[in-house]
């Protein structure tokens, strides 16, 4: 349905010869050269299903169904409902935003891993690959989207959740995805059999077979998940946190664009006035003047400058008017510390990604810096338990309630415990992961 279509160029003209046209394009056959025309049903489909996605929040799942309630089937009626691929591509599709498709974006390869090995194949390139884009030639189509703003957020969307969607893993690491090195380096999750699952730097498998740099150990994830929702609800539940976090957002704000030019020009001014100043002084001390006429001169100058600095020293100390209710800043707050608390891994993981943007893990020094922001407009978002499994109808898209929500930047260090007790390397593989290690001799 969303393969692009094939064909050759025609004296200057792009002769389409077979195609499986974009959803909500017809292809007219019949006209010199051929042309796409809108199918104003599909287009309608397709729009519907962008503000399902974007404006409401609608899961993958949950868009199928309400496909399946209203009597909309694929193109080809194959089957009487959707799946999950047309509907990833056609939000991934940009001709709908941009008016183009293209030709040449696909070549014919040979199959890497066929289902079935047979030893003779008739077609042996039975596999695609796009080519490079500069070899794409764009055909230009009607567009059916207009607002790039919800084009953008629903990329977004399935960004985040492809980053942060549920996977089947023996251990559910909380915090996947938001965690880096203090080298740069991702941190990403690390099992072993013996029950221990740990955060360790990707440096020493990415730079594979270079020998690694980075030295900082692993961090045992459930250590690490604990101690962060512990000491993040502390945090946010403090008034005075919530209060500074508060005061430092107005004082960034305080200065706009506008007033950060005046700013500049008063200083220019300034500048100016005391360059004049040094200049009158220099004719005064050559003899063109006398004292008499320099003090009158110097007393003017310093004039304008009060002046000027006074008017520098009110705009530093203007406060823009921006309205945050602490009070219901503290209310959001305590909701956080609640979800924190649950033993519901979904809640609290729905709840971390949609206020944290960064940790950064010192190991060497057991410490961890976490960087996040709170919603300033927060009416109408809450969190709910969710079913344990992870797996229900509604979650998939509910991430990117904050996306467009006005935030306030925070700030937290976290020290995490010393090891209860050295360990001994015995054994590390190629990549310099540790495979067996052992406490060392401890007299009880």
């Amino acid at each position: 349905m969303f393969t692009l279509f094939l064909g050759s160029f025609e004296a200057n003209y792009l002769k389409i010869l077979s195609s499986i046209s974009v959803y909500k394009y017809i292809k007219k056959t019949d006209t010199k050269p051929p042309r796409y025309f809108i199918n104003e049903k599909e287009a309608e489909v397709v729009r519907t299903i962008f503000n399902w996605v974007g404006n409401e929040g609608v899961s993958l799942k949950e868009v199928i169904r309400k496909l399946y309630d209203k009597g909309i089937v694929p193109r080809k009626n194959k089957n009487e409902f959707w799946s999950n691929g047309p509907i990833l591509r056609m939000l991934r599709c940009d001709t709908y935003i941009k008016g183009y498709i293209y030709y040449n974006k696909l070549e014919a390869v040979e199959v890497k891993n066929p289902i079935k090995k047979v030893k003779y194949n008739k077609i042996k390139k039975g596999s695609r690959r796009v080519r490079p884009q500069e070899e794409w030639f764009p055909y230009k189509v009607s567009t059916i989207l207009d607002d790039w703003d919800l084009f953008n957020k629903v990329q977004k969307i399935l960004d985040n959740n492809r980053r942060h969607g549920p996977r089947k893993k023996e251990y559910d690491y909380l915090l996947s995805g938001l965690v880096y090195c203090e080298c740069g380096y991702r941190r990403a999750g690390n099992g072993k059999n013996n029950g221990h699952n740990y955060y360790r730097c990707t440096e020493r498998v990415l730079k594979f077979p270079e020998p690694h740099i980075c030295k900082s150990p692993a961090m045992n994830a459930q250590v690490l998940d604990k101690v962060f929702c512990d000491e993040l609800g502390v945090y946010l539940t403090d008034p005075n946190n919530i209060n500074k976090i508060a005061e430092d957002y107005l004082k960034a704000q305080a200065i706009d664009e506008s007033e950060d030019r005046e700013r500049q020009k008063l200083h220019e001014n300034i500048t100016k006035l005391k360059e004049e100043e040094a200049r009158y002084l220099k004719v005064y001390g050559e003899g063109e003047i006398d004292f008499e006429q320099f003090k009158e001169i110097k007393r003017g100058v310093n004039k304008r400058i009060k002046a000027l600095e006074d008017d520098l020293k009110r705009l530093n100390e203007q406060v823009k008017d921006i309205n945050i209710d602490n009070v219901e800043l503290q209310e959001f707050c305590q909701e956080v510390k609640e979800a924190l608390q649950s033993l519901n891994y979904p809640t609290k993981s729905l709840l971390i990604r949609d206020i944290i943007d960064k940790i950064v893990m010192k190991g060497n020094t057991n410490e961890v810096e976490v960087m996040g922001h709170l919603p300033i407009n927060h009416l109408n978002i809450g969190y709910e338990l969710i079913s344990r499994n992870g797996q229900s109808e509604n979650q998939h898209f509910v991430f990117p309630v904050l996306i467009d929500t006005p935030r306030i930047p925070f700030k937290l260090i976290i020290r995490l415990p010393k090891p209860r007790y050295e360990r001994l390397i015995v054994q590390r593989d190629e990549f310099g992961r540790i495979i067996h290690s052992k406490p060392p001799d401890i007299q009880i």
